[in-house]
């Protein structure tokens, strides 16, 4: 927010990031140019997986097709993004699976179907889906919470804390359930093998398949890029029909930049030392 002030203020000429409820009045200004690509993101709501009721894969499932991750894009981030059906963002083209996967999609009725498998009632087990903040991601929990006690009847409610708690319970997976996310670079490994591989460094969910964790390691050791895509798809595959997390939104990364600069290359990473090309700013 003071990024975008001080550009409107004429006080800095380049921000990489602004807020994105304010997108499209920033647009209307004819000193400043926006861009916006789909970011090195995703978000998700974490699952503690050997808690009821989300130790019933089938449950977890049920709540992936009762949320409309549409709804989320426009509401909690005003339309800047797009649902996610897995991990790997859509800026890594060569590994993202652009059909959307059905376990992600949001159909009410299959959802209920679904939940009827389940050893659970939907309202059996209460779940405090926890956030942090006052902003987009406590809004994004809201809409999340509502959406599937909309469609299948559970009772989960919102409980918001401080960044560095939330984390903290997240990496401990002391939380039943928890909105959060994951930002990464252009290397695919950093999603999948990082956060679903059984020795992953952010595999704070626990979530272990050997078939997945084999394919994780034929793409680390394959060099053609079209191949090595392929494993990533197929072990994401694997990995979202059983819903360890919700997989749910990726949002857009902006650049903006004042009337007269030259030389700034928008990336989908943000990283500012790549997005100097080098920079010429009017004096």
């Amino acid at each position: 927010t003071s990024g975008a002030t001080a550009l409107k203020a004429g006080d800095i000429d380049v921000a990489s990031s602004l807020p994105f409820a304010e997108a499209g009045q920033l647009e209307q200004d004819p000193e400043i140019s926006i861009s916006r690509v789909p970011g090195m993101n995703y978000r998700l709501t974490v699952l503690n997986n050997n808690r009821p009721p989300f130790d019933d894969v089938h449950f977890r499932r049920a709540v992936s097709m009762a949320l409309n991750r549409e709804a989320v894009v426009k509401a909690a981030i005003f339309g800047e993004g797009s649902a996610m059906w897995g991990c790997t963002p859509p800026a890594i083209g060569w590994a993202f699976r652009k059909d959307p996967r059905e376990v992600c999609v949001f159909n009410p009725e299959k959802a209920r179907a679904e939940l009827a498998r389940s050893r659970y009632a939907a309202d059996e087990h209460p779940v405090a889906v926890e956030t942090w903040g006052a902003g987009w991601w406590k809004r994004w929990t809201e809409v999340f919470v509502a959406n599937v006690n909309q469609v299948l009847g559970t009772k989960f409610t919102v409980e918001v804390l401080d960044p560095n708690t939330a984390f903290q319970r997240y990496k401990a997976m002391e939380c039943t359930a928890q909105c959060t996310g994951w930002i990464g670079r252009m290397e695919v490994d950093e999603y999948m093998g990082d956060c679903f591989h059984t020795k992953g460094s952010r595999n704070f969910v626990k979530y272990s398949n050997p078939e997945v964790d084999a394919l994780i390691e034929k793409g680390r050791a394959e060099f053609d890029q079209a191949k090595r895509g392929q494993y990533y798809v197929q072990a994401e595959d694997i990995c979202v029909e059983e819903c360890p997390v919700i997989f749910s939104i990726n949002n857009n990364a902006h650049s903006m930049w004042r009337k007269g600069v030259q030389g700034w290359v928008p990336t989908a990473g943000q990283a500012l030392g790549s997005q100097l090309g080098p920079v010429k700013v009017p004096v």
